[in-house]
């Protein structure tokens, strides 16, 4: 027992000092910490499932239950909206990993409906993985929850996909999920403590018989009822049935079809469903954000449920199927007459995105609607996540997501204070003049109150109001773009921006010059050595900026401007060709450019060298004088090829011999004296072009015998060897 008090000790020393999570700024919405436990392990979607609802606010603050990846369990965690961040508090939720949540507070107490997740709910052998409820009090001094005694209570008897929980007027709990194709109720019946058995929802079984894959929520509404929506993916309908709260537990209204419509037909039902309801204008209005199961590209996909007071259905298009929104949640400002619906799309995960509408005159804008938690790191996010209460001006509107890939949570919040709205601030930037081909720089900014969209939903256009042409802009609904012009003149240029209700714009003036003919900017090539009969490659290059006449006029021609003898081009009107000459010396080229307007050229130098004369490609040369002895060539096919056979010379002589074809060279040093010191005798090739060669030295004796041994040596540009 020690040691399980102070492990629990450790634990929260651990958490005490790892309490605040600094948030990071990006798209829309800050970065939070991961919850990717070391090792791996814990939840990948900890902001799941779609009726469940992670925050609350209580005491002036935003509170949720977030992963604490340390520990790896469920913790309460405070928000400070100054920083962003999210502190654990320490208190510790349902430690079962796998485990998803949905949070309520009811002014006095803290309840967290707590379940492990599956995707095909069931029941369980083992009371260890029950949907549970825990209750937690509150203390305003410390800002601490602290869970009550005889907590948690089992409320399933299996695993589900959700488990939703809400409080009638009576005081009475009731959870609603998913269990073997059927939708299950349970409620208290002795205190938050006492809980009776799990049944089915008391309706026509053919309502209440759905998919595995269906799901069900649960709100009290107009102060003295309970009600219950699910999905029916068997029956393409999503059902809603009420409970009063007088009635017996078992007494239900009979269920209501609250989609499709009555000119409504097809799939109109998914596993994805968000409800929430008017407390204080007296029409107990229930608003359900769900999801349909239909295809085509204009259908319905995601979508708002209304039920007036009356208990009549309404249905307003949020997105389509080419959009591809998912999991909606709907949030209400009954302060300011305010809807909020939120979605991810696409369907994979990327976006949270946001419309908002008079909660008294519904509307929403078609498309995506504005990125309100986006993130260029975070390109999975999803599972919109917030409270099941009815935000204002003094709560603020908190939204909290997750990446399973990058295993993050995310968030965005909006400020609802003073929410009177003001048109946007429009500057257009600077008027500007440019010259032709140049394109202007549009420097436009827009700035807003976030009203009646949150900050980011601004949409702005840029448009020609008046000028010569055409314009073009790179991106028509960025403040900053570029525009390009098809003639010269003015324009006048509007940026406009809206916000979802008011319109505001500036224009920006341009002046537009026709385009300043340049000269052709031309480059003959690099210098050149080339040796007869071989003739010189020419790669010139001419670019123009296609004034005065359009790309493709410019002309090009290669003339002779200097030589010894003439210059034959292959094609002297293109920049790449060849040239050949008559004869070896120093030749300038000339490449000329033309655009009929103006010209430019370049010269390059071609040194030709003279062809090799026959029989004259390798020199031999014995240094120095010697008295005695002669000087002999061989080749291995011709024999003796010259010789110098002088008895006494003073200087240097040397041999010639021809290597037109590779032959293997001998040379003979021959005399009559022993003691006669050692030649050297060097080689080298005069013209680069001569094959390649092997020498072999030997010096003989007076007589004819061997002095030393042989020597060889492979002929290259410039080589010796000694004997």
């Amino acid at each position: 027992m020690l040691r399980k008090i102070n492990s629990v000790l450790f634990c929260a020393v651990l958490v005490a000092l790892s309490t605040q999570a600094w948030a990071q700024a990006v798209d829309a919405g800050y970065r939070d910490f991961s919850f990717l436990p070391a090792g791996g392990g814990g939840p990948n979607t900890p902001t799941g499932e779609k009726p469940e609802s992670k925050l609350w606010f209580n005491d002036g603050f935003w509170w949720g239950s977030l992963y604490n990846n340390m520990v790896k369990g469920y913790h309460i965690y405070r928000f400070d909206v100054s920083s962003q961040s999210w502190t654990d508090t320490g208190t510790v939720l349902d430690p079962r990993s796998s485990s998803r949540a949905d949070t309520l507070w009811d002014g006095q107490h803290l309840y967290v409906a707590s379940h492990i997740f599956t995707t095909n709910g069931a029941p369980d052998s083992s009371s260890n993985n029950w949907g549970r409820v825990y209750r937690y009090s509150y203390n305003t001094q410390t800002k601490v929850y602290s869970l009550d005694a005889g907590f948690p209570v089992n409320v399933t008897r299996g695993i589900e996909e959700n488990l939703v929980i809400a409080k009638d007027s009576t005081g009475q709990l009731w959870v609603t999920y998913v269990e073997s194709g059927k939708v299950m109720v349970n409620r208290s019946t002795g205190g938050d403590l006492v809980w009776g058995a799990p049944f089915v929802m008391p309706v026509s079984q053919t309502a209440v018989s759905v998919t595995t894959d269906d799901i069900s929520a649960v709100l009290a509404f107009q102060g003295n009822k309970i009600g219950v929506m699910w999905s029916n993916q068997l029956r393409s309908k999503t059902y809603f049935a009420v409970h009063l709260d007088p009635d017996a537990d078992n007494v239900w209204q009979a269920e209501e079809t609250a989609l499709p419509g009555p000119n409504d037909t097809g799939a109109f039902s998914d596993d994805h469903i968000n409800l929430k309801s008017l407390q204080t204008d007296g029409s107990g209005r229930v608003f359900a954000a769900i999801k349909t199961s239909l295809t085509a590209a204009n259908s319905p996909l995601v979508m708002l449920l209304v039920r007036d007071q009356a208990g009549n259905w309404s249905n307003y298009v949020f997105g389509r199927v080419k959009d591809h929104h998912t999991r909606p949640i709907v949030l209400l400002d009954e302060e300011h007459g305010r809807l909020y619906m939120f979605a991810t799309a696409p369907e994979s995960g990327g976006v949270i995105y946001n419309k908002t509408t008079d909660i008294n005159n519904i509307q929403f804008a078609a498309g995506l609607g504005t990125p309100f938690i986006k993130s260029a790191t975070d390109v999975t996010i999803n599972n919109a996540t917030s409270t099941k209460q009815n935000v204002s001006s003094a709560t603020g509107l908190l939204v909290l997501a997750s990446d399973q890939n990058t295993n993050v949570y995310l968030h965005n919040y909006l400020s609802l204070a003073g929410a009177v709205n003001q048109a946007p601030v429009v500057n257009a930037g600077p008027d500007q003049t440019i010259t032709l081909p140049a394109s202007a720089s549009l420097s436009g900014s827009a700035t807003d109150d976030g009203l009646p969209n949150p900050p980011g939903s601004l949409t702005m256009t840029w448009s020609m109001v008046s000028g010569p042409g055409t314009v073009t802009f790179a991106n028509p609904n960025a403040a900053s773009t570029t525009a390009t012009f098809s003639t010269s003149g003015t324009y006048v240029l509007n940026l406009s921006a809206y916000d979802g209700e008011l319109t505001s714009s500036d224009r920006a003036t341009i002046t537009v010059n026709p385009a300043i003919n340049q000269a052709p900017v031309v480059n003959a090539g690099a210098d050149q050595t080339i040796t007869l009969p071989s003739g010189a490659t020419l790669g010139g290059t001419a670019t123009d900026d296609g004034l005065p006449n359009p790309p493709g006029s410019l002309t090009v021609t290669w003339t002779q401007v200097s030589g010894p003898g003439t210059t034959t081009f292959a094609n002297p009107n293109a920049a790449s060709t060849s040239a050949t000459f008559s004869t070896s010396g120093t030749y300038v080229l000339r490449l000329t450019a033309s655009d009929s307007a103006l010209s430019s050229s370049s010269d390059v130098t071609i040194t030709v060298n003279p062809a090799p004369p026959p029989g004259q490609n390798i020199l031999f040369i014995e240094p120095g004088t010697d008295a005695t002895g002669d000087l002999k060539l061989f080749t291995s096919t011709t024999g003796l090829v010259t010789s110098d056979t002088t008895v006494a010379h003073t200087g240097p002589r040397s041999i010639r011999a021809d290597s037109g074809n590779p032959a293997n060279f001998a040379m003979v040093r021959k005399d009559g004296v022993l003691a006669d010191s050692g030649r050297r005798i060097s080689f080298y090739f005069q013209y680069a072009a001569a094959p390649a060669a092997t020498l072999n030295i030997v010096r003989l004796l007076a007589g004819g015998t061997s002095r030393s041994p042989t020597r060889s040596a492979q002929l290259q540009s410039t080589s010796s060897a000694s004997i």
